[in-house]
């Protein structure tokens, strides 16, 4: 295998959030880079094919950032989860939660298109508890290469129809941040939850997730789902991940614009 080396320059489009108190948080700082992440941090991945999970030194304000996706190798399966177990109450002593995460779909190369394999897969974000999965938001490929679908699910269903909503990937010479945000509140013995992406033109979204008020989350997941039911078909896109936190209820979030600078080699 053969590597070549690329270098691109990341700048956010969108604010996104700090908090200064978290039951949990993670900007990735200090993550390896270009080497297989996880265990690092507690992190587990499920599938354990070389650097399908890597770590991405990045300048400014977001720091170092972590990937998940076939560009530098690809998966031995089509479906791949990077989680970290925790254990934070959905709600805190307020009676509210909060979720949140910084991301960018990387999806092409201009620069040098006749080497990069744009075959588009699926990636997105879940939330479990002891009984499984919670939440999940996925973006999805379309037959539209600029444009991804919000695929929504929550235990037990009935989540709003997002997928004529979505999102632009990024090409790898000049990838654009986005933050998901989740907030929670009790609705009697449920669990209401209220999203929105910044830097999309989307509604908030909300539902509930039924019976669910007072769980605990186990589990946050990063999600990777190759496209074709060949995984050696799998694209060189990615996703890259920082600054994902369950703050306090209380705390202020304050929006920040940052760019950096990030170099990769890849897979060929």
């Amino acid at each position: 295998m053969s590597f070549k080396k690329n270098a691109f320059i990341v700048s956010s489009l969108v604010t996104f959030a700090l908090p200064a108190k978290a039951a949990f948080a993670t900007g990735f700082d200090g993550a390896s880079p270009y080497t297989n992440f996880a265990p690092q941090g507690g992190w587990v991945i499920s599938n354990t094919d070389d650097l399908l999970s890597f770590g991405v030194p990045a300048g400014g304000v977001y720091g170092d950032t972590v990937a998940l996706g076939g560009f530098f190798s690809t998966p031995a399966t089509v479906a791949t989860k990077l989680s970290r177990p925790i254990s934070e109450p959905a709600l805190g002593g307020a009676g509210k939660g909060y979720f949140k995460v910084d991301f960018s779909l990387i999806n092409g190369n201009a620069a040098d298109s006749s080497n990069f394999y744009n075959q588009d897969d699926t990636f997105g974000f879940s939330l479990s508890d002891s009984g499984g999965t919670l939440l999940s938001i996925d973006f999805a490929p379309t037959l539209d290469e600029g444009f991804r679908k919000i695929n929504l699910a929550t235990f037990g269903g009935g989540a709003p129809d997002l997928t004529n909503q979505g999102l632009v990937p990024s090409d790898f010479v000049s990838p654009a941040f986005y933050t998901l945000y989740l907030n929670f509140a009790a609705e009697g013995a449920d669990l209401k939850y209220t999203g929105s992406i910044s830097g999309v033109i989307l509604p908030n979204f909300s539902g509930i997730i039924a019976g669910k008020a007072s769980t605990t989350f186990t589990e946050i997941g990063i999600n990777y789902l190759v496209t074709d039911a060949d995984p050696n078909n799998a694209g060189m896109n990615f996703i890259l991940v920082d600054n994902i936190s369950i703050p306090e209820p209380t705390v202020t979030l304050t929006g920040l614009m940052s760019l950096g600078l990030l170099s990769l080699r890849r897979r060929r």
